[in-house]
């Protein structure tokens, strides 16, 4: 089984690439694609200062309820 961070570590790797960066300032932007009940998928963007993307990638986030915890129960 893959860990996940292999995946993002190798897209960055080769999205960057395309145009690498070796000073200055990135921003980045996380736009929804998909915000369903199961699960969230999301494109983030890096981009240099003069907008130009340096790199893309996607993040799907399942949704989890959290634990209920029992005030009455015991420690």
């Amino acid at each position: 089984m893959v860990h996940g961070g292999l995946y993002a570590t190798v897209a960055e790797s080769v999205a960057s690439v395309l145009r690498p960066m070796t000073s200055g300032r990135l921003s980045m932007t996380a736009a929804p694609i998909i915000q369903g009940q199961r699960e969230q998928l999301w494109e983030v963007t890096m981009s240099r200062a003069d907008g130009k993307p340096v790199a893309r990638s996607r993040v799907r986030l399942r949704n989890i309820d959290l634990p209920r915890v029992d005030a009455t129960a015991p420690r």
